[in-house]
């Protein structure tokens, strides 16, 4: 659906006024900027237990400045993704289904417990927000507007569901920490603008106390270079405590019902007690409770659980009585609660009623497959990946590379490229190595592009593939012959020249000429016996009779790589016996040839 609003032109017979996306993935973190969306996140999941779905309103608050749609993140407590649809839910499809939320079933969000929700409560709350949605996107129904926009409203249709909702866009004036905000004055808590990323080792991450599945707001260590927001973060450990936000330029609330707060509530601290206090540029304040100042945090349990998500704080403009409303230029946080800790990622003025959107689509930019071939470097060599941009570009873009090596599995430097407006295309520098050794036939570069400002993505992927111009070295296969029992049976394999990949000799024993004795299971040790043939025969079986499959290992660098096959010395008076392998490198073309080695007796 999302790609459709992507892509459809304003010259086409109809119109996608607005979207709605159920427990979707977002891996390109590709978002239709100006088309109304709704996102809904189902709390008790398991394919998208990370609510990546998030990213489609996070990554729309900075896409470009004057989308006026809103984007709204509803999320459902209790909700598994497969139970919106009858056909991926057990018991009632057709097709084999089930629930694949991996948890305890009498834990949270488990089958057992009351916190979740049937599927047909959770397909009738469907049913209700979906046709909010229509009604506020398709017919201008500002009445549903508070089911989308942060508002705390319970819909009799929904049932004793619990649904919590936040937004961007929908003509909000945002103030940005670090950006549109500073740090105000701390009182007796911690403090911080802390940075938007997840990693227990990224020092000032705001995530830095979980794990990327559980902070669907926060970028993740990769790729790197995506513009990191900020937020307030703010710990406590006595009630009284506060800290907050100073706007760089004032908030004008006049013609908005609400100062809204998205504010994460630490799970692992649980739930808190909040007032605000707003001031205005004559210094004024006035603090307001949030009903009973309870913003409680999500629940917490196994399998991901525990989520650190933005729930709306909300100050309405009519407590507010007394202050310049045209010059609100900040907030604290006072805490009620013994401790907690909570993060700000915003502050927005919030309208009563959805603006008019502007008829006008993001250009879209596509990244495009290339061939070239290897060449002989020795230095880093570089291929040009072209790109087309579609549609019209105006103002400059910001757009993030990570090209990854998939052949050699390593990660090539994060780029960012800036594209000014009106580009209609250009090209990539990608760095790869190039040398005169010989190396798979194909070495492929899988590129991304993740859109950060500007412009959104079409084809976010692309690859490269570097053609291998080298020639195959020369190979030759040798033994040991012949051996005296008790010894090692020996076959090697030699390259002419270093290559750059593993290659793998393989032996399988045949049948030797009939004029020949073959080895047998009890011409080889017990220890052999029990770590190379499956199962072990009975000691008679000609060792062609086998489930013997050897092989030797040459890693890049190697030339040479041997199979070695202990002998017993039996004492026993015997004619000359023999082993003949049939040989062959994997991969190799024609490689395949028979070695034998003979064995003499030695019981004389």
């Amino acid at each position: 659906m999302d790609r459709t609003a992507l892509e459809t032109p304003l010259s086409a017979p109809y119109r996608i006024s607005g979207q709605v996306l159920i427990g979707p993935t977002d891996f390109g973190r590709q978002t239709a900027a100006y088309v109304h969306t709704a996102t809904f996140l189902p709390y008790c999941d398991g394919d998208v237990s990370d609510l990546q779905g998030q990213i489609f309103t996070e990554s729309a608050r900075d896409l470009t400045r004057d989308d006026t749609a809103l984007h709204s993140s509803v999320l459902m407590l209790g909700a598994n993704h497969n139970f919106y649809n009858t056909e991926w839910t057990p018991r009632i499809s057709v097709a084999p289904s089930f629930d694949d939320w991996g948890g305890d079933p009498e834990a949270t969000c488990g089958r057992k417990t009351q916190e979740r929700l049937s599927a047909l409560q959770q397909r009738k709350v469907g049913k209700t927000y979906i046709a909010g949605a229509v009604h506020m996107m398709a017919a201008d129904d500002q009445d549903v507007l508070p089911m989308f926009d942060g508002s705390s409203v319970r819909v009799a249709s929904a049932g004793e569901a619990d649904v919590r909702t936040h937004a961007v866009g929908g003509g909000r004036e945002l103030r940005r920490p670090g950006e549109g905000a500073r740090l105000g004055r701390v009182r007796g808590a911690e403090a911080q603008l802390c940075r938007g990323r997840v990693g227990v080792d990224s020092e000032g991450a705001c995530g830095r106390f979980t794990t990327q599945e559980r902070a669907p707001h926060w970028l993740p260590p990769f790729p790197r270079k995506l513009t990191t927001n900020k937020a307030l973060e703010m710990t406590w450990d006595v009630a009284g405590q506060s800290a907050g936000l100073r706007f760089r330029s004032p908030l004008d609330l006049t013609t908005a019902k609400a100062l809204d707060l998205r504010t994460i509530v630490d799970p692992k601290l649980g739930n808190v007690r909040l007032r605000v206090r707003v001031y205005d540029d004559a210094g004024r304040a006035l603090t307001t409770p949030l009903g009973n100042g309870l913003v409680p945090a999500l629940p917490r349990g196994p399998f991901s659980l525990s989520k650190h998500w933005a729930q709306t704080v909300r100050v309405p403009t009519n407590r507010l009585a007394g202050l310049d409303l045209t010059q609100i230029t900040g907030f604290d946080l006072e805490a009620v609660s013994s401790d907690g800790r909570v993060w700000v990622l915003d502050a927005a003025a919030a309208p009563a009623r959805l603006p008019s959107v502007p008829q006008k689509r993001l250009a879209r930019i596509d990244l495009l497959d290339v061939r070239v071939d290897e060449g002989d470097g020795p230095a880093e060599s570089l291929l040009a990946m072209p790109f087309v941009i579609r549609g019209q570009s105006e103002t400059s873009a910001r757009v993030v590379i990570q090209p990854i090596d998939t052949s050699a599995g390593r990660r090539i430097p994060t780029q960012v490229i800036r594209i000014p407006a009106g580009t209609r295309g250009g090209e990539l520098e990608i760095p790869y190595e190039a040398d005169t050794v010989d190396d798979l036939r194909v070495q492929r570069i899988e590129v991304a592009a993740f859109a950060d400002r500007g412009v959104m993505t079409r084809h976010y992927l692309a690859s490269a593939r570097i053609i291998d111009d080298d020639p195959t070295p020369a190979i030759s296969f040798t033994r040991t012959s012949p051996i005296d029992e008790g010894s090692e049976a020996k076959w090697s394999v030699h390259l002419a020249a270093q290559v750059d990949y593993y290659l793998a000799m393989v032996a399988k024993p045949i049948p030797p000429p009939p004029t020949v004795t073959e080895l047998t299971v009890a011409d080889v040790p017990p220890s052999f016996r029990e770590e190379q043939l499956f199962p072990v025969p009975p000691l008679d079986t000609p060792m062609s009779q086998t489930q013997l499959y050897a092989y030797a290992q040459l890693d890049p660098g190697d030339t040479t790589a041997t199979y070695s096959m202990p002998t017993l010395a039996d004492e026993r008076a015997e004619t000359r016996e023999a082993v003949t392998m049939r040989l062959r490198l994997v991969g190799i073309k024609d490689s395949a040839t028979t070695r034998a080695i003979h064995v003499k007796d030695t019981s004389h």
